[in-house]
């Protein structure tokens, strides 16, 4: 099983934790940079983020990555497929273009 490591989940966890780490340094010089709007203040949204941030990034790492190749376990063969997408290729092709013709 193979890891897709550039995902959405990682890309989003590495924001947030780059958002919470700059929250840290910035609410500590005494300013609000991290708020949620309706919630009550806790001091810990920084912190928060950047939890939540650790965890997308570790569920992007374990995400595993879809098996484009087919299934080498139960010895799926998919060159049947490969063969319907070649020839529905060369219809729409010939379809566009009449010189495609073999």
């Amino acid at each position: 099983m193979r890891s897709r490591w550039l995902s959405t989940f990682t890309i989003i966890g590495v924001l947030l934790i780059g958002l919470g780490v700059v929250a840290l340094i910035v609410t500590n010089s005494g300013h609000k940079f991290v708020f949620d709007p309706g919630q009550t203040e806790t001091g810990q949204e920084p912190i928060y983020y950047i939890v939540v941030g650790v965890l997308m990034v570790i569920n992007g790492f374990v995400t595993p990555a879809p098996d484009i190749d087919g299934d080498a376990e139960s010895g799926e063969d998919v060159a049947p497929a490969r063969s319907r997408s070649a020839a529905i290729r060369k219809d729409v092709a010939s379809a566009v273009d009449p010189s495609v013709i073999d």
